[in-house]
């Protein structure tokens, strides 16, 4: 049933071939954009995605945007008041409606520099926020309620473990007290929706992030299994895919790069989508539908899909 409801929206989308308006995105009471893998520093399609970014928040007036790390490539920031936060963050997003909350993770190559200074940042700006290196934060409006539950999941990559002068800190992190807290944060929630959100995927086509997949699926996924959120939305791998499985009520999105987005050669099977495009996602929720849609860099919707609560 999901394929068939995922195959409906995107030929449906086909059929129109429009650039988007956000006039014709899903939307509820509670909206979001997503957005991961921005960093690059002026380069690649980030300046033409931040555009897009900025002109569809316009009008989809996004309670929040959701940011899937990754923000700084290649080698982080090393304190609050690094250059970088002006020529790769505050200087880009600079549309009015991008000056919405922003609620961020931590990414692999954020690890590349100091990531306490992106949990710092949220002490400084009046729109970044990541309060710890993982956190919770609960958004209602209207009577309906989502609770996005943020990881930090390069700790958990064996490569960052072993690798210090790369990843300075991330073999400092206790991953059993993280797995422990996201178990007790799924059992405890009330909320109508329960979105986890994280740099790195379960699941992607993506044959050269193989062993770090394996990584999040020996830890991570098991916790995802036994408490079933309705989703989980990742980046890391800078393209755009879908996964959904007959036997696991949480669905996989994984947004794309907003600077530098890579091919897919060779789609997973089971993916019910999948894009090389750069862009950013949006997401929605009422009482009864999650939405989401996909965008390419230009604004083109490539990709929507709804599930509806049971």
């Amino acid at each position: 049933m999901r394929s068939i409801i995922a195959s409906i929206a995107l030929l449906a989308t086909l059929a129109f071939g429009v650039v988007a308006s956000a006039q014709e995105l899903p939307k509820g009471n509670v909206n979001f954009l997503v957005v991961s893998d921005l960093g690059a520093f002026g380069g690649g399609d980030q300046p033409e995605v931040a555009a897009t970014l900025g002109r569809v928040a316009e009008t989809f007036s996004p309670t929040a945007i959701l940011n899937m790390g990754d923000t700084f490539h290649f080698w982080g920031v090393e304190s609050v008041d690094d250059p970088g936060w002006v020529s790769n963050f505050e200087s880009i997003y600079t549309a009015p409606f991008l000056h919405s909350l922003w609620y961020c993770a931590l990414g692999n190559h954020d690890y590349q520099g100091n990531t306490q200074a992106l949990v710092d940042y949220t002490h400084k700006s009046r729109r970044w926020n990541m309060p710890e290196r993982y956190y919770s934060k609960t958004f209602s409006r209207r009577g309906t309620s989502v609770e996005v539950i943020f990881l930090d999941t390069t700790p958990f990559l064996q490569r960052a473990q072993t690798q210090p002068d790369i990843y300075p800190d991330a073999g400092r992190q206790d991953t059993a007290a993280q797995t422990a807290w996201l178990a007790k944060a799924l059992a405890s929630s009330t909320a109508d929706w329960v979105i986890v959100a994280a740099h790195h995927p379960v699941y992607s086509s993506r044959p050269d992030n193989s062993r770090q997949r394996a990584d999040i699926q020996a830890h991570i996924a098991p916790v995802l299994a036994k408490h079933r959120p309705d989703a989980y939305i990742s980046g890391d791998v800078h393209c755009f895919e879908h996964f959904a499985f007959p036997d696991d009520p949480t669905d996989y999105f994984t947004c794309t790069a907003g600077s530098v987005a890579y091919p897919v050669d060779a789609p997973d099977p089971r993916t019910l989508f999948t894009s090389g495009s750069s862009g950013f996602m949006t997401l929605s929720a009422d009482a009864e539908k999650l939405s989401i849609a996909m965008l390419d860099k230009e604004g083109r919707v490539l990709y929507t899909y709804t599930k509806t609560k049971h």
